[in-house]
C-alpha cells in the first residue's frame, strides 16, 4: 500500500492529548493520526472525555471521515478507531439508496481501491 493510499484511508487510529495553557493561548486538545492533525479550544463546561471526543470528531470532519468510532483511554488522553464502516458512507450520493439488505463491511484495501477507483 503506498503512503497516498494510507493518508487517504479512513482507517486510522486518532489519538487526542491535552495541551496545557501557555502565556498566549489557553488549554486545548490536540487530535491527531497520519492524514493530520486538528487543534480545538479546551472546553471546561465538558468533561475530559467530551473534549476529547470532540477533538477526534475535528479530525473526522476535516476528512471527511463516517463510520462507527470506538475508544479507549492512553496514558496521554484517548485514541479512536473506527470498526464499522461501509461502502455507502464513502460516497454519500448513494446513501439514499434503497437496500433490502447492508453490504458486508470492506476491508482496508478493498476500500482504499475502491476510493482510488472513483477519483
Amino acid at each position: 500500500m503506498s503512503k497516498r493510499q494510507i493518508v487517504s484511508s479512513h482507517l486510522q487510529a486518532i489519538t487526542t492529548s491535552y495541551l496545557g495553557p501557555t502565556n498566549s493561548r489557553g488549554s486545548r486538545c490536540k487530535a491527531k493520526c497520519s492524514a493530520g492533525t486538528a487543534t480545538i479550544q479546551w472546553d471546561s463546561a465538558k468533561s475530559s472525555e467530551d473534549n476529547h471526543c470532540a477533538a477526534a470528531q475535528a479530525v473526522m470532519d476535516k476528512f471527511d471521515w463516517h463510520g462507527k468510532y470506538v475508544s479507549g483511554h492512553t496514558d496521554k488522553g484517548m485514541c479512536f478507531v473506527c470498526v464499522a464502516y461501509h461502502f455507502w458512507c464513502a460516497f454519500p450520493e448513494s446513501a439514499g439508496e434503497e437496500r433490502d439488505d447492508a453490504p458486508a463491511p470492506m476491508t482496508p484495501e478493498e476500500l482504499t481501491q475502491e476510493v482510488l477507483n472513483r477519483r
